[in-house]
């Protein structure tokens, strides 16, 4: 297995992580706990937010949906051709970036991990300028989705080792006027996206285009998602 840890603390019973409300600010407020199947139910969410609906309904199975929480899939581990194989499988190479040790075998020389990002709801959250609470004993700060991530595989956001999310805030004050979430994967279900891109148009507010793109032998490979500038033909559909 990737990980042996000798003891897992469960935190869905915790009422203050399961919660969906919306704010005072324009905001839906999503607590981290929610699963992706509860959430994609939501009458707000497929009122408001169909493009972030769209991206639940693409993660795996119905049945890992109905387990799976946004705020795992937010943090969901990189993944890497080299690394995720049996344990008898990376012995036979050299310890890489991930496992502790100092090569990359995806990308030679690498002085970094590039093992990739492939959170299907991640392009989505950042297109829709949503963020994060982040929680800690003592403190709490708030992280926008497209600033949550390293280019590092191996430590790809930027939690530290104490700190949890608790909540996702994503503005539906502005209803947009086009939103669309692309993602390409070999199967229809139960697989990881060889690409996705999402993007939301807003009548009178900044455009704004993300991808997440893990790579093949003519794309950059990447472990955070990446902010695209819209085109001029692109920007001009909210005029």
């Amino acid at each position: 297995g990737l990980f042996c840890p000798d003891t897992l603390i469960s935190l869905k019973a915790l009422p203050e992580l399961s919660g969906i409300t919306a704010d005072n600010h324009g905001n839906i407020v999503i607590g981290a706990g929610v699963t992706l199947s509860n959430l994609a139910k939501n009458p707000i969410v497929s009122e408001k937010i169909p493009v972030l609906k769209k991206s639940l309904l693409s993660v795996a199975s119905k049945h890992i949906r109905n387990m799976a929480t946004i705020g795992g899939n937010i943090c969901l581990d990189t993944r890497c051709w080299y690394y995720n194989q049996s344990k008898l499988w990376r012995d036979a190479r050299e310890v890489c970036h991930k496992t502790g040790g100092s090569v990359c075998h995806a990308i030679k020389g690498s002085d970094r991990c590039h093992a990739i990002n492939s959170s299907d709801t991640a392009p989505v959250l950042a297109a829709l300028n949503a963020s994060v609470r982040v929680v800690k004993k003592g403190g709490e700060r708030f992280i926008f989705v497209k600033d949550f991530y390293n280019n590092n595989g191996f430590q790809h956001t930027v939690l530290d080792p104490e700190e949890i999310i608790t909540s996702i805030a994503v503005p539906i004050g502005e209803e947009p006027t086009n939103a669309v979430f692309i993602k390409s994967s070999s199967r229809k279900g139960l697989d990881f996206s060889i690409g996705s891109v999402a993007a939301v148009c807003r009548v009178g507010a900044p455009n704004r285009a993300t991808r997440s793109i893990p790579g093949n032998a003519r794309s950059k490979i990447s472990p955070r998602t990446c902010s695209v500038k819209p085109s001029a033909a692109w920007s001009g559909c909210a005029s």
